[in-house]
Formats: structure tokens, C-alpha cells, sequence
């Protein structure tokens, strides 16, 4: 498909629950929309065993503890840092879903919205961190019943 010259109001990275979901509320608010994605081809067969192998991407400092806190550690501002991360997500039977439904799906159409309301606006290609407005898009988790909680330290060098 020959996409040079073409204009799109979004680009997508990923279609996975989270870029499928921005993809399509975007395109239901008439943006044009391009999806990109990166991957070996080999067919989803829905298994722990590739989703693992998916995971463990070489390089990443990413784990997720027994107790299912998120950690991740790497560089800022030259310093070692650490996050740790744990978000507790309700079901919605209402709306049929559940916690990890809800994870999945609900933080990618908060962004969609913002940026169909124009929240977010300008050209290029931004890491979230870069252009979503935080407070907002945390304002809008807690009305969907999610809590998070995140703690940030400096890792100090070891001996040697």
C-alpha cells in the first residue's frame, strides 16, 4: 500500500486493544487515520507461551513483581531511576467488561478524546509523555474507578 504524499490527522503505532481502540474512535470522529505495525507475521494464536515470547523484548528494563507491581528502571537526567507502579482497575458490568477490558481499552480512548475535542493538537509523533495532559487523563481514569498509585527513587551505585 502506497501511502507517500497522503495526509492523515493521526498516526496509530501498534494495533493492538490500545491502538485499534484510538484508531477507531478517531476514525468515527472523521480523522484520517494511519495505522502502523511492526511484527514477525507469525499468526496470533491467543497463547501464554507467545504472548511471553512477544514480551520479552531484549534491552527492556520492564518486570512485574508476584504481587503484580509493575517496575521499571532506567535513565533520567543521567541518574538511575526506579518506578514502581500498581493500578487497580474495577470491572464494569454494566458496560460488560472487565478489569483488564477496562485497562486495555479505556487509556487509549481517553487519548482518542482528547485528541478529538483538540486537547492535543499539532503535528509529528509524540510519546505520551510529551503531549497528554496528565492531570486531565488521570482525572478521567478515577471516573472510571481506576486508582494508581506510583513512587519514583534513585537507585544508588553498588560496590564495585
Amino acid at each position: 500500500m502506497e501511502t507517500a504524499g497522503r495526509e492523515y490527522d493521526a498516526i496509530v503505532v501498534g494495533t493492538g486493544p490500545g491502538g485499534a481502540t484510538v484508531a477507531r474512535e478517531l476514525t468515527r470522529r472523521k480523522k484520517r487515520v494511519l495505522i502502523l505495525e511492526w511484527g514477525s507475521g507469525e499468526p496470533i494464536k491467543g497463547t501464554p507461551w507467545q504472548a511471553f515470547k512477544w514480551l520479552g523484548i531484549p534491552g527492556k528494563d520492564v518486570l512485574i513483581t508476584n504481587n503484580l507491581l509493575g517496575v521499571v528502571r532506567g535513565l533520567k537526567d543521567g541518574r538511575r531511576i526506579e518506578w514502581r507502579v500498581r493500578a487497580v482497575v474495577p470491572a464494569h458490568e454494566e458496560y460488560g467488561a472487565g478489569g483488564g477490558d477496562v485497562d486495555t481499552g479505556i487509556p487509549p480512548a481517553i487519548v482518542a478524546r482528547m485528541l478529538a475535542r483538540g486537547d492535543i493538537v499539532g503535528p509529528g509523533v509524540f510519546v505520551p509523555e510529551q503531549v497528554v495532559p496528565c492531570e486531565a487523563f488521570f482525572a478521567e481514569l478515577a471516573r472510571w474507578g481506576v486508582t494508581v498509585d506510583a513512587q519514583m527513587r534513585e537507585l544508588l551505585a553498588g560496590p564495585g
